[in-house]
């Protein structure tokens, strides 16, 4: 494939794209279901690298022609293939390195063997492959394109103008960093009841998301070698180092999301890759870093709470003393194997989705959508349900039905809900829910133009990359309501970004001279 990203790719490209990823996952889900009949860890480990090759490669050819972030479903069916991969993978070099005993053994603690691993993998691989044949939907496409190219016409915007909100943005993390709203894991809002939260934290969190893309945004538009000493440079460098902080609050996975979409959003928004040698010394320098704030962060989740009072520790507070921990040598080792441990582990992301199809129809029965319908009523805010009654979800709701046992932190995945509510059925029911979600969203960002699309896409791309393996059902529910609240007050918005950015309805108006304008002003 040689095409590059500057421009929208053309349709005989898009329909390769779309048969080598249905091909790919099919392969993957080929090998999984090899791994499951041979019943070999050494064959789990071939089917994750082989599965892990192919998801890389095509999520790289997604990159390249800029559909990362619009095309949501098929960044998510691959995604979801390449989180269950990579997991197996990080674990078996976890045992192999610095662990005394096998991944045989660790899978026995949980009632489970390889075999039987690979068949709960297998079934999230043809979840995944069910998620890629829906993304060729020939209307969906023709969605992405529109969105992808209101998008693009971004790259035309003044660089002040992402930088004054950037400026705003800042402030606000100034703020809830310092007043202690930023906690570790979680915004730090203590006194609320079991399913409730305070009205304007789903508006913070697409504040942050939209973060990122401004940053991207920025930082394609600016000029190294003329503003690097700048006003500009300055807002720039203090927004990346707030929302470093603030993602490295929100653990191991923030981190990675964090250089992930910077890189995706970058790369998008300019319309071309980074040099190799870039990519090579972007790396050296982040591996460490990254390898030292892990140990940081796994000893943060510990120093949540302070022990005298019981009470939640500012998310600031907890990274000092993380911080000041890992300078004494013995406390670096005790926590290396501390998050070699839980790495061990951890990333087994189809782990309880196995075990509890090793009990299927013996010790449980599917629910039959009680899942589905117990986490719609826990989206219904109660503004507008002051009544609605705490019913069970998620962990205990299958605690409850005997499907999971010592659920503190089982995966609660969409895969996993769809077993657990119509067994292989929900192979077909949850991907039909995911792509009304992802309809939605591009709808939304057709009617109201680049500034929303920016702002919706980056909020909702965690959910189709990072959120495949782990979000729960609520989380995928909440997403689309918070997002149609964001839809009625975001036209005044629009308003002002097209006032000052001197657009209108999405197309650029010339703002010097009645024909072209070469080159924007900054």
């Amino acid at each position: 494939m040689h095409y590059v990203t500057h421009n929208t790719p053309p349709k005989d490209i898009k329909i390769s794209i779309s048969n080598s990823i249905i091909f790919g996952l099919l392969v993957s889900a080929f090998f999984w279901a090899l791994a499951a009949a041979l019943n070999n860890s050494n064959a789990n480990t071939i089917a994750a690298t082989v599965s892990a090759v192919i998801d890389v490669y095509l999520l790289y050819h997604l990159i390249k022609v800029g559909m990362f972030c619009v095309s949501l479903l098929k960044t998510g069916s691959l995604f979801l293939s390449l989180s269950l991969s990579f997991g197996w993978l990080i674990s078996i070099i976890i045992h192999f390195f610095t662990l005394d005993y096998s991944i045989d053994y660790t899978l026995q603690l949980i009632s489970i063997n390889a075999g039987q691993y690979a068949f709960g993998v297998l079934y999230a691989s043809i979840f995944a492959l069910s998620l890629g044949c829906l993304s060729i939907s020939p209307i969906l496409s023709r969605m992405e394109m529109r969105v992808a190219l209101s998008i693009k016409s971004l790259r035309l915007t003044p660089t002040y103008i992402p930088v004054i909100f950037l400026i705003i943005l800042s402030l606000l993390d100034l703020f809830l960093i310092s007043s202690g709203i930023i906690g570790q894991r979680k915004f730090g809002i203590s006194g609320q009841n079991v399913g409730e939260v305070e009205f304007y934290i789903p508006f913070l969190e697409m504040a942050l998301g939209s973060q990122i893309a401004l940053n991207s945004l920025a930082l394609s538009r600016f000029n190294f070698k003329t503003e690097l000493l700048s006003i500009k440079s300055l807002a720039i460098a203090v927004s990346l180092i707030l929302t470093l902080f603030i993602y490295f609050s929100k653990g191991r996975t923030g981190l990675i999301f964090f250089a992930v979409m910077h890189f995706v959003w970058i790369t998008f928004i300019s319309g071309r890759l980074p040099r190799f040698k870039t990519l090579i010394i972007i790396t050296a320098i982040g591996v460490p870093i990254y390898y030292n704030a892990m140990l940081a962060s796994n000893m943060a989740r510990n120093m949540r709470y302070d022990t005298r009072t019981g009470t939640e520790v500012s998310g600031l507070n907890v990274a000092i003393g993380s911080a000041t921990a890992l300078k004494d040598t013995n406390v670096r080792a005790q926590q290396a194997r501390r998050t070699a441990l839980n790495l061990s582990t951890r990333p087994l992301l189809a782990a309880s989705l196995s075990a509890s199809m090793q009990k299927a129809n013996h010790d449980w029965k599917y629910l039959n959508g009680q899942y589905l319908v117990n986490s719609l009523i826990w989206t219904i805010p109660r503004a507008l349900f002051p009544n609605k009654v705490d019913v069970e979800n998620a962990e205990v709701l299958m605690a409850s039905n005997g499907i999971v046992t010592g659920y503190s932190d089982v995966a609660d995945s969409l895969y996993f809900a769809g077993y657990v509510d119509f067994g292989w059925f929900g192979l077909i029911i949850y991907p039909i829910i995911i792509y009304t979600i992802a309809f939605f969203i591009l709808f939304m960002c057709e009617i109201l133009g680049p500034a929303f699309s920016l702002v919706t896409l980056s909020s909702a791309i965690y959910a189709f990359t990072f959120g495949m393996g782990e979000a729960s059902v609520t989380g995928w529910l909440v997403m689309p309501r918070n997002m149609f609240l964001l839809f009625l007050i975001f036209p005044f918005g629009t308003f002002l970004f097209s006032h000052f950015s001197g657009r209108r309805g999405g197309k650029i108006r010339p703002r010097y001279g009645r024909r072209h304008v070469a080159s924007p002003p900054r």
